[in-house]
């Protein structure tokens, strides 16, 4: 069969003008893309020095920021290539149309990229061999066929990558599968393939081992027992089931049943009668038919959407990262908060603990110090240096160790607590607890004044009584005056005596005085160290902890600033996301004659592959008829979702979402902008759901 069989000139001339349009959407996109996401890295990275330069310690917070940072580096990596090398690479193709066989190993593209170029059968693989290692591209009637390496294959991780990297640039996809059982891997490939927003034909190919030296009778009689219809379409359904499970659907993607190997003989065999056989009973025909019918009546919108799709598709991704980033900063401001007020707690807890032990501290010297207070009195009633004396005696009762031990494990505990928050261990309070002067103390010597007026009178009134004998011996006139003057001073002398204060009273005296004024050191001692350590306290609790609480309190605000800076550049995707989104549903109408119903929408939400959600104007709709076309033209679902002008967020989630959650536990907090929707066990598809009505009603939908 030729291989220039249909003529595509007209149509590829479409393509041409179609995929100039679309070019120009992207470009005009993919550079506003790349700048909001460089502003977006430049902002975590300015919250990374914040904290790098912090004195708080927040690892927790530093390993996801700098996580953060390198999926944005790769996002925005991945739009310097869509803007830097993909789009200029399509835009040099413009009049080129692409397909690109892709399957995993052993399905048969190679197979079929030998039928469609009629070659010798060399590039096709033997058992289980790997054959395409490389992305091979060529011809078929205009049509650019790319043939990339199989996935799914052990050790094939390099010609995954390849293959995902080729089908970027594809306009439509073939995805081989074989009626052998399908795999999960495989149809996670499939997923991946829709995801990049391609339409997409699956090609089942049907494993009959024929040869040229087989009957051809009994070969055709096994090609057409392998072709029963319920047991390809049994399988079939086996694949699409697993479609629940990456939340799309692909009940809309066409199936094509063939038997490449036969197709492949029926270019090799001489007899046309046999080869005409063996071609018809291949469902080649049907194959070629359906690309060509894809690429007839769609082939201008494929190309259009394969330059919108090579920046729309990672700006969504970075729209819905930097949302999920959003909600990330939300969790840790959270999380410092928490510990901000757990802090706080533990600062209250520290100072009644802290009060605690100095009281006891301070009732133990107390105690310390009036149980030698007496003996001390009694041995320094009269010591000129008892100050010192009563210093030794507060060293040897341990004074300034305890206060010390006090403070030192007030320290210590500090310092375990603030070990997880701060970079290093600062503001130890510098307390040198000394014992002060205290020359009230000082004692002055005791003189027994009683003992010595005692003897005064003794001697002196016996002096002059012995005077007074003599001077009455010698009939001296003046000797009765003596006599009466020493009776007299004597009895004055005796009476003083009464007066004056024994040795033991002014010992008594000396050590009651001495006692007072060591009560009084005793108080002022326990009230100097007391205020000292409450003020080491202090400084430990409210100094430290009131330093660190205000750090965390500006990295909350670090925090705060940076979320909202990164939901303010996922809602400017998202604007320009809403409007390309729109544009491509606007060329879809006018593409299947229905131009005119784009003024009933008021927004377009969209996730490439999967489904596309049409918020239509009050009392506005799409017929069914232009409903049905656009799905098909777009290879996706579309959905209507009538919304009235009272419909606020909680309204339009409820109805994109569906029934499958109760409107009534839809919380909405506008001001915050913000939606807390009951997702928890919903399936992939209510969460895709979710997805969209994120998109339409710019509120961060949380769980």
């Amino acid at each position: 069969m030729a291989q220039n069989e249909y003529n595509l000139g007209k149509v590829l001339e479409q393509c041409r003008q179609s995929a100039a349009k679309g070019c120009e959407l992207a470009v005009q996109q993919a550079g506003f893309f790349l700048d909001t996401l460089a502003s977006a890295r430049d902002k975590v990275q300015s919250a990374i020095e914040e904290f790098r330069n912090s004195p708080v310690w927040e690892p927790d917070a530093a390993d996801t920021l700098a996580r953060q940072l390198g999926g944005i580096n790769s996002l925005l990596s991945t739009m310097s290539d869509v803007s830097g090398t993909e789009l200029p690479g399509l835009r040099k193709n413009l009049s080129g149309f692409s397909i690109t066989l892709f399957g995993r190993t052993m399905a048969g593209k190679s197979t079929l990229m030998e039928i469609l170029t009629h070659g010798d059968g060399k590039s096709i693989g033997k058992g289980t061999q790997r054959t395409t290692r490389d992305v091979r591209r060529y011809e078929w009637n205009g049509l650019e066929i790319t043939d990339v390496p199989g996935v799914c294959a052990f050790g094939g991780q390099r010609d995954e990558a390849l293959a995902f990297e080729a089908a970027k640039s594809a306009d439509l996809i073939l995805f081989l599968i074989t009626d052998d059982a399908p795999q999960a891997a495989e149809a996670e490939c499939f997923s991946r393939v829709l995801s990049l927003g391609k339409p997409v034909i699956c090609i089942m190919n049907v494993k009959v081992a024929v040869s040229e030296q087989d009957d051809l009778e009994l070969a055709l009689w096994d090609i057409e027992d392998r072709f029963d219809r319920s047991r390809l379409d049994a399988i079939r359904e086996e694949f699409l089931a697993y479609a629940g499970k990456t939340g799309q659907e692909w009940d809309n993607i066409p199936f094509v049943y063939v038997h490449l190997q036969s197709a492949f003989l029926a270019e090799r065999t001489a007899d046309r009668k046999s080869a005409l056989a063996l071609f018809d009973a291949s469902n080649m025909k049907e194959l070629k038919r359906q690309v060509i019918k894809e690429i007839s009546e769609k082939g201008g919108f494929f190309r259009i959407r394969t330059f919108t799709d090579a920046a729309a598709v990672p700006a969504l991704r970075s729209e819905e990262e930097l949302l999920r980033l959003y909600d990330a900063e939300c969790r840790l401001e959270k999380s410092l908060s928490d510990r901000k007020k757990e802090l706080g707690e533990w600062k209250d807890k520290f100072l009644r603990d802290g009060c605690s032990r100095i009281d006891s501290a301070i009732a133990d010297i107390r105690g310390r110090l009036s149980s030698e207070a007496a003996a001390f009195a009694d041995e320094h009633l009269s010591d000129g240096k008892a100050d010192e004396a009563w210093k030794e005696v507060c060293r040897s009762c341990g004074v300034t160790e305890i206060c010390s031990g006090v403070i030192g494990s007030l320290v210590a505990e500090a310092d375990d607590c603030f070990s997880a928050s701060v970079r290093e261990q600062s503001g130890r309070p510098e307390c040198v607890f000394e014992l002060p002067d205290d020359e009230s103390l000082r004692m002055p010597g005791i003189t027994d004044f009683r003992r010595i007026w005692n003897w005064l009178v003794t001697v002196i009134g016996g002096g002059l009584s012995i005077i007074a004998s003599y001077a009455w011996l010698a009939d001296f006139p003046h000797a009765g005056a003596i006599g009466w003057l020493a009776f007299i001073y004597t009895v004055f002398g005796v009476a003083c005596t009464f007066f004056i204060r024994s040795r033991e009273e002014r010992e008594y005296r000396a050590r009651t005085v001495l006692g007072e004024r060591l009560e009084k050191n005793i108080e002022s001692l326990c009230d100097r160290q007391g205020r000292q350590m409450i003020a080491a306290l202090n400084e430990l609790a409210s100094g430290r902890t009131g330093k660190l609480i205000g750090e965390m309190e500006r990295l909350g605000g670090v925090l705060s600033g940076l979320g909202e800076d990164l939901r303010s550049l996922a809602w400017k995707i998202d604007g320009r996301l809403l409007d390309l989104n729109r544009q491509m549903v606007g060329e879809a109408l006018r593409q299947i004659g229905a131009g005119g119903q784009e003024s009933g929408i008021s927004g377009v939400a969209r996730i490439p592959g999967d489904r596309v959600i049409l918020l239509m104007k009050e009392e506005k709709s799409l017929p069914g008829e232009s409903l049905e076309k656009l799905c098909s033209l777009m290879s996706e679902h579309v959905e209507c979702v009538c919304c009235t002008s009272g419909d606020g967020g909680k309204q339009i989630i409820c109805k994109i979402v569906g029934q499958s959650i109760n409107p009534a536990k839809v919380y909405v907090d506008e001001k915050a902008g913000t939606a807390r929707v009951p997702l928890e066990g919903s399936g992939p598809a209510i969460v895709n759901r979710a997805r969209l009505a994120e998109q339409l009603t710019r509120l961060v939908i949380t769980r």
